[in-house]
């Protein structure tokens, strides 16, 4: 009776070029089975086509073989070659060991004419050396695809499998905006700016039942999550900006000694590494409004800690009677909604004799007056107009050291310096008195104190005016947020508080006065009239 064989085939892809192999291999084997007196059946036919040589231990197929092989399912097993069996040089020899010493299974390689089941073919230096082939040919092939993908993705080429939500690839693999999601991704780019956070844009995209990235292009049944909106909104892909190689996989250790066999998982490449192509395809995003998202998002990941502060005004409430901090303190009565107000930290910590402010501010109307002033800011011309004039009245309040003055000052450091170790030479060769050496010191140094003085005075001048300069551009990127300051978190609300108010002033009457960042004047309330007034004047 000729004995059962099963056949194992593997192709590395699935690709057009390649979807006879599985074929070509099975008609080679089926052949060499006939010619030797085996007996094959089609139930016995393990194909492996789409897998990569280097993932034995998850093939679905190596595992039905090895499962069927335990049960005397066969007695003798084909492949083409070895590197059709494994490409992994353990891989290779664990699986031919449990083969055939465990199970009994009698390999066939056709194409090194290695057989287990015959004197003088059944060299153990045969496989070897073809089985260290299969591992180096993997290793090189590796390295040749991943040098042709770094070339692809410097030709301005998207080498992902995934194509990036918003796009489409042309026949080049070159990246263009798809007309149905595009507008999706502005959409979402566009609520994000109006201080909607990612989970609330990704309910609303859920309940306008706008397709996803895998349900619009797999027919996968997915919902939009608060992930998938952070991604899309950090991605620099929607500014037409191509970014390859940026990672790699690695052995991650701590999970292969659970498991007990190698896993791999991909982890960052350093920047250095990356390959980055700038204007690689036509922007989504425009680049302003992309690099403003991100200065939000970095500043709400930076605060996450805010979430858990209900005083959106902490750390701005000054008491004008003692100097030290205000807080928010308040109740809630049944049936009715909390009152907060604010009141000295001093008073409420110890006593009324520790501070002479007793004044109690509504801390709700406080903040209404706050954003109200924002908000007529940024929406009215003559808000805008004022707020551009303010932001210019605080640079050039500034004082702007001359660059020149500066260099000029660490050149005449550099040359005191210098003339100071001439006159060291000069004591040690004895060639002038001491006595006049001495007095040349004394003048070099109280000379060299007085350049190093001036120096520090213009650079910290010119620190002050860079701030001034770096204060007033964060102002003017999140002012506009408080237009919909209603439709803000608190998280948000917060942190663009941060950027624009300086401080907020209560005195024992009860006037506030509220100092913005961008401005020396305040926006003051009495607290007797309850109006505005702008006043050039300080507490």
């Amino acid at each position: 009776m000729r004995q059962r064989a099963a056949i194992y085939v593997r192709v590395s892809t699935d690709s057009e070029s390649q979807k006879d192999s599985p074929a070509n291999q099975i008609a080679t084997c089926q052949e060499h089975a006939e010619h030797i007196q085996l007996q094959t059946d089609s139930s016995l036919i393990y194909n492996d086509a789409g897998m990569t040589g280097t993932e034995m231990s998850s093939r679905k197929e190596v595992q039905r073989m090895l499962a069927d092989a335990r049960a005397g399912r066969f007695e003798a097993i084909l492949f083409t070659a070895i590197s059709r069996f494994s490409r992994d040089l353990s891989d290779a020899f664990n699986m031919k060991k449990r083969l055939e010493q465990v199970y009994g299974i009698r390999l066939i390689s056709i194409e090194e004419g290695y057989d287990s089941a015959i004197v003088g073919r059944n060299s153990e230096m045969v496989f070897t050396v073809h089985a260290m082939l299969a591992a180096y040919k993997s290793q090189e092939m590796s390295k040749a695809i991943q040098r042709g993908l770094r070339q692809s993705a410097r030709r301005g080429r998207h080498i992902g499998n995934i194509t990036p939500y918003g796009y489409l690839k042309d026949d080049e693999k070159k990246l263009i905006p798809d007309p149905q999601t595009a507008p999706v991704v502005r959409e979402i780019f566009d609520m994000y700016l109006s201080g909607r956070g990612t989970k609330e844009i990704a309910n609303t995209l859920n309940k306008q039942q706008i397709p996803t990235a895998l349900r619009h292009q797999y027919q996968k049944d997915t919902a939009w999550q608060a992930s998938t909106v952070n991604a899309i909104l950090r991605h620099e892909v929607y500014v037409g900006t191509l970014v390859a190689h940026k990672h790699t996989a690695k052995s991650d250790i701590a999970k292969s000694r659970r498991v007990d066999h190698p896993i791999k998982r991909l982890q960052l490449r350093s920047e250095e590494d990356w390959i980055v192509i700038p204007h690689a395809h036509p922007p989504i995003i425009p680049e302003e409004k992309f690099q403003l998202v991100q200065h939000l998002m970095t500043l709400k990941t930076r605060n996450k800690s805010i979430r858990q502060n209900v005083n959106l005004l902490a750390g701005f409430l000054t008491c004008a009677s003692c100097g030290g901090s205000m807080i928010v303190t308040g109740h809630k009565k049944r049936g009715f909604d909390s009152y907060k107000y604010i009141v000295c930290s001093k008073v409420k910590r110890i006593n009324k004799a520790a501070c002479d402010n007793h004044s109690s501010t509504n801390y709700g109307a406080l903040l209404k007056l706050i954003f109200d002033v924002l908000n007529r800011q940024c929406e009215t011309a003559s808000g805008w107009v004022q707020f551009q004039q303010d932001c210019k009245d605080l640079i050039h309040s500034a004082p702007d050291p001359s660059e020149q003055s500066i260099q000029t000052l660490k050149i005449q450091i550099t040359e005191n310096r210098e003339e100071q170790k001439r006159n060291l030479e000069a004591f040690r060769r004895r060639l002038f008195p001491i006595a006049l050496i001495e007095e040349s010191q004394q003048k070099l140094t109280e000379q060299e104190a007085f350049l190093q003085k001036e120096l520090n005075r213009l650079l910290a001048r010119n620190a002050v005016q860079t701030n001034a300069t770096l204060q007033t551009a964060e102002s003017e990127c999140v002012l506009p947020i408080f237009s919909t300051h209603w439709l803000l978190d608190d998280s948000t609300l917060r942190i663009a508080l941060h950027h624009v108010l300086e401080r907020v002033i209560i005195d024992r009457a009860g006037n506030v006065g509220v100092y913005f960042s961008w401005s020396p004047a305040k926006i003051a309330r009495d607290n007797s009239s309850h109006h505005f007034c702008k006043s050039e004047d300080s507490e």
